[in-house]
């Protein structure tokens, strides 16, 4: 496969001595254990080792970005290009390293490796470990190296297909800077995978495809308090899995696909459902089985799964179930990894076996989820007023849906200029408040002296598409006449509802240009216009004598269901100044939107809250799951998770 992939994170030099073990001394009653060495293995390890899978299964180009220093063991470039030489590799890695002047030395590690005499490359066990970390540093401007080669890279020399933060916290990497890389991700719309430390802070702020911790490091990302074994011991049981996906989501909801490593244990996947929409499928994957000679403890294996999915990831077409192909054929790569001596990559023909070997069959998912918990707000105390809208009455903290509703509000009450004279037109789906802004939008003329006129059609045969087009200019003329001190809206509601469909098909460009010419405009609304049909032809002269804008439904702006719903609360309670909601309860509201995305469901659930809240009269309400009605429940274990508590201030 060829792709270009930029790996980034901190580097070590780990030295490694192969020892066999021999008797213990006893020199003057102090115990000595005594080894005798085999030989010495210098290699790159830390973020280099996600990059050394690839320089041997990745025919495109890897680069490789890190703090270096100096080293007993000859420069890091040194040691890297002896790693190829051990690996085999097909290409060479282009290392980016960064150094301070003072030349600090390398992070490294030191382990003894017990070997038998009789099998001198099979590591028996590991005996002990030696850090000498922690003096490599750098100025910050010299860490914006990496964002000049990263830039570099991308619009000079190759395309990148992904990008790799492999994060030690070993000082190379700063939180702006993972910020900063990962807005570089999202302009040049290249993948983003995360290999993280502990510091869920540094993460928070970014969003990315995949992150990957192993179980410990997911556990203290998630701030959970029971404990990697806990998780261990439940892996087969779908409850808790729910549980734990609901963990995930909350505190890392900023990454679409999360795989926890669970070494000996497998993976648990947490990946979007491959059939509906609002879903998270979990699957609990096993270890692929290796040979009996296999190392059960080879060093780094999660950074090559790491580098191994951000190889595989299908980013033209990332369909649930090609990445869960992706994970497969990276899992039989660390299968294949294990098997190989210590802590050197496979051959590139025998990984390529391993994958046809496991081929992936699709599944169905061990639990689902809905996605509910991720749209839950950040903050536990909300201010309504920080997310109103242009629109009294409307709430939201979606910035595109609120910059819409303001535009459409400025076009309509100051884009008057004669000559140039537009209509405006509103594709407002059902669930985003377009009777209120209609009603709105007639108060908000008026205060600007624009007289609103409402001609939209009813039953009884009254409304616009009565107007014969022959009186057109006649009868626009009478009423800019009426009152030549004011401006005239028309307000036209459910206009692609017959008869006024077919009454627009047939004189479009007739009316509006009529209207136009005597200063009048035209307000469209319906639930059905969109985009598309702007390229249809025979609404083409209809919208080009008009400014079109497109609202998204609830649907498309889930993170506005719990302000849609505590509006609900003080629309229909008005004496409330201050509702406090228990987590479960919001969680428990947004997955039923999710699940029955209908309009009318939101204001369904408050209302029939209320009805059995026997105190929500005064000032403030508190609201608990259990008020909401049996019926409605539909969740099971995830709502055992603790979600504390929400309040939400008028």
């Amino acid at each position: 496969m060829k792709r270009h992939i930029l790996v980034i994170g901190d580097l070590y030099i780990d030295h490694d001595i192969f020892v066999t073990e021999l008797e213990s001394r006893n020199d003057s009653g102090v115990i000595e254990q005594c080894f005798n060495v085999i030989r010495r293995q210098d290699t790159a390890g830390g973020a280099a080792t996600s990059a050394r899978i690839l320089s041997v299964m990745n025919e495109g180009e890897t680069y490789l970005w890190g703090v270096v220093g100096s080293s007993h063991w000859g420069t890091f470039r040194v040691v890297l290009e002896k790693s190829h030489a051990i690996d085999g590799a097909i290409r060479s890695i282009e290392l980016r390293g960064v150094r301070d002047e003072s030349d600090p030395p390398m992070n490294t590690v030191t382990r003894l490796l017990v070997v038998n005499e009789d099998q001198p490359q099979v590591v028996q066990r590991r005996f002990s470990r030696y850090y000498d970390l922690n003096h490599v540093h750098v100025a910050d401007v010299k860490r914006d190296t990496l964002l000049y080669h990263l830039d570099r890279i991308q619009e000079e020399k190759t395309k990148l297909h992904a990008i790799v933060i492999n994060d030690f916290q070993r000082r190379a990497l700063t939180k702006d800077l993972i910020e900063t890389v990962a807005k570089r991700a999202a302009r040049y719309h290249v993948p983003l995978f995360v290999d993280p430390r502990y510091d869920r802070t540094r993460y928070a702020g970014i969003k990315a495809t995949a992150i990957l911790p192993n179980i410990n490091e997911w556990c203290e990302l998630v701030r959970d308090s029971n404990g990697p074994e806990y998780w261990r011991r439940n892996l087969n049981e779908p409850d808790a899995l729910c549980e734990m996906a609901v963990q995930s989501f909350r505190y890392l909801g900023n990454f679409e696909y999360h795989i926890v490593k669970c070494d000996r244990d497998g993976a648990i996947l947490f990946f979007p459902h491959p059939e509906k929409r609002h879903l998270y499928a979990i699957y609990r994957v096993a270890p692929i089985e290796i040979e009996e000679s296999g190392l059960r403890f080879q060093m780094g294996c999660g950074d090559v799964l790491t580098a191994m999915f951000a190889l595989e990831f299908p980013k033209s077409n990332p369909a649930p179930n090609r990445v869960l192909s992706a994970f497969q054929q990276a899992n039989a790569a660390v299968a294949c990894y294990r098997e190989m001596p210590w802590h050197q990559m496979p051959r590139r023909r025998d990984v390529e076996k391993k994958q046809k070997e496991f081929p992936w069959v699709p599944r169905s998912p061990d639990a689902e989820i809905t996605k509910g918990v991720l749209f839950l707000p950040e903050a536990s105390v909300i201010d309504m007023t920080a997310c109103e809208t242009a629109i009294k009455g409307l709430f939201s903290q979606d910035q595109t849906f609120k910059t819409i509703l303001s535009d459409f509000l400025n076009d309509v009450t100051e884009q008057w200029s004669p000559g140039s004279l537009r209509s405006v037109l509103l594709g407002a789906p059902p669930g985003t408040g377009k009777t209120t802004i209609i009603r709105s939008v007639s108060e908000i003329a008026r205060l600007h002296g624009i007289e609103s006129i409402d001609m939209t059609s009813t039953e009884g045969g009254e409304g616009l598409h009565a107007f014969r087009p022959a009186e057109f200019r006649d009868r626009f003329r009478k009423l800019r006449e009426e009152n030549k001190e004011s401006r005239r809206l028309i307000l036209v509601d459910e206009a692609l509802r017959e008869p006024t469909r077919t009454f627009l098909l047939e004189n479009a460009p007739t009316l509006l240009n009529a209207a136009h010419a005597e200063g009048l405009r035209f307000l469209f609304a319906s639930a059905a216009f969109n985009p598309e049909l702007e390229d249809a032809p025979e609404w083409r002269e209809f919208f080009r004598r008009l400014r079109p804008y497109y609202l998204s439904n609830l649907e498309e702006r889930p993170f506005d269901i719990p302000y849609v719903m505590a509006a609900r609360f003080f629309q229909q309670r008005p004496s409330l100044t201050r509702l406090r909601i228990e987590g479960t309860f919001l969680f428990a509201i947004t997955d039923l939107t999710l699940l029955t995305p209908e309009p009318s469901m939101v204001c369904d659930l408050v209302d029939e809250t209320l009805e059995r809240c026997a105190d929500s009269q005064g000032y403030s309400l508190t609201v608990k799951l259990d008020r909401l009605p049996p019926n409605r429940l539909k969740q099971k274990s995830p709502l055992k998770a603790d979600f504390g508590w929400y309040e939400f201030r008028r």
